[in-house]
């Protein structure tokens, strides 16, 4: 059985993405009896869903989807997505600028199916600062969560602050791999099977 692991490549405002880095560096571990694929995905509406579809077979029973915010200073269990794209710059290509509806005759946003305060309070009793948030905001996140959601396999996505003297890339490790065992912890039932 596999868990699916995604982070994010550079886009405009960030030219390094640490979810590539936590992505690399989990790739090919092991939680639970969960065997770690990890993938990074362009910031791009063109291929950056396809990618992780491709990359998803009979063997995997969840994906957690990795994104960087410069706006937090926790680590931000994402509860849900939201049916709307929004960017004036567009995306890593710089294409989807404005606003629109993700999908035209989709409901106005989908929840995870995890357990996103028992995942919160793994992290909380490892001192790790974490919050649940019900926005994911309505870039290129949000737009992939949505879509992720709609999927077989259960999702969830987890924004992570850009690296600092707080939050070094170890820290931001440790708290990705404490939010993989909840999942492997709290996959719905009959998923861990």
């Amino acid at each position: 059985m596999s868990l699916l692991l995604t982070g994010f490549g550079p886009f405009p405002g960030v030219d390094e993405n640490p979810t590539e880095k936590i992505a690399k560096a989990l790739d090919k571990t092991k939680f639970a009896d969960l065997g770690i694929e990890a993938l990074t995905l362009p910031v791009t509406l063109s291929s950056a869903f396809n990618k992780s579809v491709d990359s998803c077979h009979g063997e995997t029973k969840a994906v957690v989807c990795l994104g960087v915010s410069t706006r937090i200073n926790a680590i931000h269990i994402e509860s849900r997505a939201y049916n709307r794209f929004e960017s004036q710059k567009g995306d890593a290509e710089g294409k989807g600028k404005g606003e629109w509806i993700i999908e035209p005759k989709g409901p106005p946003h989908r929840d995870t199916k995890f357990s996103c305060t028992s995942i919160q309070a793994r992290l909380i009793d490892e001192g790790i600062a974490c919050e649940v948030s019900g926005d994911a905001g309505r870039y290129v996140c949000n737009w992939l969560y949505f879509k992720r959601l709609a999927q077989p396999q259960p999702a969830l996505f987890v924004h992570v602050p850009q690296v600092d003297e707080n939050w070094t890339l170890d820290r931001l490790i440790t708290a990705t791999k404490l939010v993989l065992v909840g999942v492997a912890a709290t996959l719905p039932s009959g998923q861990a099977q």
